[in-house]
C-alpha cells in the first residue's frame, strides 16, 4: 500500500476551548494513494472525545467517493462550536488530495513526475 498524509487547516473558532489553546483546528489523515481509502486519522481538538469521535468518522472511510457522507455525517452527529471549523479544514484537504490526484492522472508516467 502507498500512502499520503494530507492536512488540511481551518480557523478555530474564539468561542471553542479549541480557539482558547491554538488559532487553527487540523484534520490530518494518511490515504492509501491507489484507492483513496483514509488509513490514519488525526484531529487536534482538546478533548479526547471529541477527537476520537471524529477519527472514528474518517478512519475506513473512502475520501474520494465519501466526502459528502463523511461531512454530513459530521454535521449531523458532532456538535460542537468547532464543527464548521473541522468541516472546512476537512474540504481544504480534500482539495489538496484532488490537485494532486489530477495532476497524477493527467501524466503519462502517474505518480513518477512527481
Amino acid at each position: 500500500m502507498r500512502t499520503a498524509v494530507y492536512v488540511g487547516h481551518a480557523r478555530a473558532p474564539s468561542n471553542s476551548v479549541t480557539g482558547q489553546i491554538s488559532k487553527l483546528i487540523q484534520v490530518v489523515l494518511e490515504i492509501d494513494k491507489d484507492t483513496g481509502d483514509i488509513v490514519k486519522a488525526d484531529v487536534n481538538l482538546v478533548s479526547a472525545v471529541s477527537r476520537e469521535f471524529v477519527v472514528g468518522m474518517l478512519v475506513g472511510r473512502n475520501l474520494m467517493g465519501e466526502v459528502g457522507v463523511i461531512i454530513k455525517a459530521i454535521e449531523h452527529d458532532y456538535h460542537s462550536a468547532s464543527q464548521k471549523a473541522v468541516v472546512q479544514a476537512l474540504h481544504d484537504l480534500y482539495q489538496q488530495y484532488m490537485a494532486d490526484y489530477l495532476k497524477m492522472m493527467s501524466s503519462p508516467f502517474g505518480d513518477l513526475d512527481a
